[in-house]
């Protein structure tokens, strides 16, 4: 028993002498007959759609050359379709003839969706075991057998003449019949004839079929004889509405083949084939089948509609009431067919029509409806709808693959040796991520001939946009979204119903910024999942706490409680990371309303304050920090005093932001980049003539031109001047957190208790008073804020360089004032951030 194989490819293997396949090998999909819902005829007599169960999709391609024979031989050809549960087929022997082949063609009846089992037709008694069988265009199956064996020791002892056959049918209702062709050496014929015997399935819609010829054909050769005989099924006449177009090498044979010349007019008994007792005399190209179905008797002779030099008779064949099926046609002419294989032609086409896939451009230098080079590109909104649809097609219209055999085609597309899809048309969303992926489309038509063509689609990275504060994309942004998607894939996570509310308590876990992280992680892990080609190929542009939303997951503090217990571990889906304006020491909360924060609520607030619990664990998490620092980037305001500003700004800040305080240390953050550009819109002061960090109104906005070349280094970027005052510029924060011996924080407010020495007599300290014995030059004030929820302390505008940090407290008890004093050495990188923790037992 030979192995089942794809029903496409049957073809090429009956022409190279397989004269079986193993029962089963039903289509393409293994199931049999697909019956999509398309409009049917309109009558509702025999031969029609009454249930309404539509129009099947063919898997053969159309009929197709499965036995060419030459010789001296002769054909009969003959048709069965009966109610009855037998009946007769004739074959017409000539004298002396034996028989070289025989093959059986059977259609199940229209829109029953029935497939003949095997043994389900009997010739005499004996079982047919079918070697195709394939859905028809009208909702049933086609059948097709050698069999030889069964008819030919009958045949060859029969004297010349009429021999009968018995038909049997074991579910006569479900079948429309059979058709009966074999073929003989007759010693008879003076010409060397060639019989060539088609199967499969013509589309209703429209479909070609056609025989190669060895040589031209010469029609002043008085012995051309080109004789056709179609073969259909479910067709009843008269009708005006039941007939099939045939046209001939462009030319109209007839306007109303079909009908039941060999049948019955009832369902199951549908049948005509060109054959025995039917004559070659074409009818009137313009014929009607109301005129009976004997005015076409599908026998017709094509020598009228060929030239000399023809190498190839085209037929081309429709079906206007979407209800018949021509599975069968036999050629017996004195030309000689060929089975020399020319080889198919490929068409590769990637999708661009904006209604399938509207993130996908065509980049060829001359645009045309087939794209070879495409980019996909694009500001995905809502976000549910990425990954972008990527289609590649081989049989797009106007640019279809195709054979001038005829001959069915498979199909497979690769990306080098994977091999991504194996149907004229692949989506291939879920299987191109970030990177430059070249195509192939192969077309085989399963004879040894094979073409190709290739498309090349450019994918890029994976953009997420994460807003501040009381923002959300659309009003943070504004049109950094669009601008990046015209280089990048581009999607946004909006938390902004999660943001600050006055009603909210501090000890409110909803409204965390763990909470929202734990949120943000749950959309990565639905957009991006581990297996999908865009993981690890996510990059990042997070505004103000949108970039502590992004390090808080990172860190895996992700719905960790208020004491960091709990958190989800990070995926590792990031590539890149550009912060901007991010708060990641505290912000600058006297922007803000005093009345907003109070201890009563506002639990992100409080976490945004400078020295608060969360910042201090969730920076002590930079030294297991997963991003390489190469890949991350800060993006710093720093605006000065303007005169149509109401707010008195000198540098320092954004606004609402320290410039050190947005930044990361070294290790984490490589590259920082300062412009002049206020926070935002909000507690900025109206009109102010400088742009926003993020709010972006056009391309020329120096945030998308540094995030657009950190993501894609080829798009040069020049970098405006730094706008922080020179007295800054040198200047880092730290961070100090006091302990006892047991590690709880010792709280207190005396800023005078700092004091940071360096080699060289350099002293800073809080406050604005020079030790009487330190020269003035050499004396550095400190800005000082202490958190009273944390008893943390953050010290700004300390020069750079590694100082000796001294903590002096003092203690009253009964035993009088002592003084406990701690030390560290901490090193202070101009520009950057720092935090230490000192013990004092």
């Amino acid at each position: 028993m030979l192995p089942c194989v794809r029903c496409r490819s049957l073809a090429a293997l009956l022409l190279s002498g397989l004269a079986a396949l193993p029962a089963g090998c039903i289509d393409d999909s293994g199931r049999g007959p697909v019956a999509p819902q398309l409009a049917s005829s309109q009558d509702l007599g025999p031969g029609t759609d009454v249930g309404g169960v539509g129009p099947s999709a063919v898997t053969l391609g159309s009929i197709i050359p499965l036995v060419t024979e030459t010789g001296k031989i002769s054909l009969s050809v003959d048709g069965n379709g009966t109610l009855a549960s037998t009946g007769t087929i004739q074959v017409e022997k000539p004298v002396g003839a034996t028989v070289r082949g025989a093959w059986i063609a059977a259609a199940s009846t229209g829109f029953s969706g029935f497939i003949i089992p095997n043994g389900g037709i009997k010739i005499d008694g004996q079982d047919v075991v079918w070697d195709v069988v394939t859905p028809s265009s009208i909702s049933s199956s086609n059948h097709f057998a050698k069999v030889t064996d069964l008819v030919k020791p009958k045949l060859d002892a029969a004297p010349a003449g009429r021999v009968n056959f018995e038909i049997t049918e074991v579910s006569s209702a479900q079948i429309d019949g059979s058709i009966l062709a074999v073929i003989f050496d007759d010693p008879n014929q003076t010409t060397e004839n060639t019989v060539v015997l088609l199967f499969g399935a013509q589309a209703i819609a429209g479909d070609h079929f056609a025989v190669n010829l060895a040589k031209p054909i010469d029609t002043s050769d008085p012995n051309l004889k080109i004789n056709m005989g179609l073969g259909i099924s479910f067709g009843f006449q008269p009708t005006n509405q039941q007939v099939n177009l045939v046209d001939v090498n462009g030319k109209r044979l007839t306007s109303c083949a079909g009908g039941q010349d060999d049948g019955e007019g009832a369902n199951g008994a549908l049948l005509t084939v060109g054959g025995l007792d039917d004559s070659n005399a074409n009818p009137d190209p313009n014929c009607s089948g109301s005129e009976g179905p004997r005015i076409d008797d599908e026998l017709y002779n094509l020598v009228p509609f060929v030239s000399t030099g023809d190498k190839v008779i085209d037929v081309f064949t429709t079906n206007p009431s979407n209800d018949d099926n021509i599975f069968f046609a036999s050629f017996f002419m004195t030309v000689q067919a060929t089975t020399e294989n020319h080889p198919p032609v490929a068409h590769a086409c990637i999708t661009t029509d904006p209604r399938v896939a509207p993130f996908v451009r065509p980049s060829d230098p001359f645009p045309s409806a087939c794209a070879h080079n495409a980019k996909v590109r694009g500001y995905i909104t809502p976000p549910n709808t990425f990954p972008p649809k990527i289609e590649v097609r081989g049989d797009s219209p106007g640019n279809l693959s195709s054979d001038p055999d005829g001959d069915p085609l498979t199909f497979r597309w690769t990306e080098g040796a994977t091999v991504v899809g194996v149907e004229p048309t692949v989506d291939l969303s879920d299987r191109l991520g970030p990177g430059e992926h070249t195509v192939t489309l192969t077309v085989d038509d399963g004879r040894g001939g094979l073409a190709q063509d290739q498309v090349h689609i450019s994918v890029p990275e994976l953009v997420i946009l994460v807003h501040g504060w009381n923002s959300n994309p659309d009003d943070g942004f504004v049109n950094m979204g669009q601008l990046l998607g015209n280089h990048f894939i581009v999607t946004a996570f909006n938390y902004s119903a999660s943001t600050w509310s006055v009603t909210s308590p501090v000890t409110d876990l909803s409204r965390t910024i763990q909470s929202i992280a734990l949120t943000f992680a749950d959309f990565t892990n639905h957009l991006v999942p581990n297996n999908s080609p865009y993981y690890r190929r996510i990059d990042i542009l997070a505004h103000s706490m949108g970039g502590l939303v992004v390090r808080t997951y990172i860190s895996d503090l992700a719905g960790a409680n208020l004491d960091g217990v709990g958190g989800v571990p990070y995926r590792g889906e990031f590539n890149r990371i550009v912060t901007a304006g991010t708060p990641n020491y505290g912000a600058i909360w006297a922007a803000l309303p005093s009345a907003i924060l109070t201890d009563l609520c506002c639990p992100q607030e409080h976490q945004m304050e400078p020295g608060s619990a969360f910042l201090w664990d969730l920076n002590k998490r930079l030294e297991a920090w997963p991003i390489p620092a190469t890949n991350v980037l800060g993006i710093v305001g720093s605006v000065s005093q303007s005169t149509n500003c109401s707010r008195p700004l000198d540098g320092r800040s954004d606004a609402f932001v320290d410039v050190v305080s947005a930044t990361l240390p070294p290790a984490a953050m490589n590259r920082v980049l300062y412009w002049r550009a206020l926070h935002s819109g909000i507690f900025d002061g109206s009109p102010c003539p400088e742009q926003t960090l993020v709010g972006a109104l056009n391309d020329m906005h120096i945030t998308f031109e540094a995030v657009r070349n950190f993501f894609d280094a080829s798009i040069a970027f020049v970098p405006p001047p730094d706008p922080r005052p020179a007295a800054i510029i040198g200047n880092g924060l730290l961070v100090v957190r006091v302990v006892d011996g047991s590690n709880n924080v010792i709280s207190f407010t005396n800023q005078a208790a700092f004091e940071l020495r360096k080699t060289g007599g350099f002293v800073a300290r809080c406050g604005n008073t020079i030790p009487a014995n330190v020269d003035r030059s050499h004396f550095s004030f400190l800005r000082c804020v202490s958190n009273g929820r944390t008893g943390i302390w953050t010290l700004l505008d300390l020069p750079q360089g590694t100082w000796t940090l001294q903590v002096s407290l003092e203690n009253v008890s009964l035993r009088g004032r002592v003084l406990r004093i701690g030390m560290a050495d901490v090193t202070i990188v101009a520009g950057r951030p720092s935090q230490v923790q000192i013990q004092i037992p």
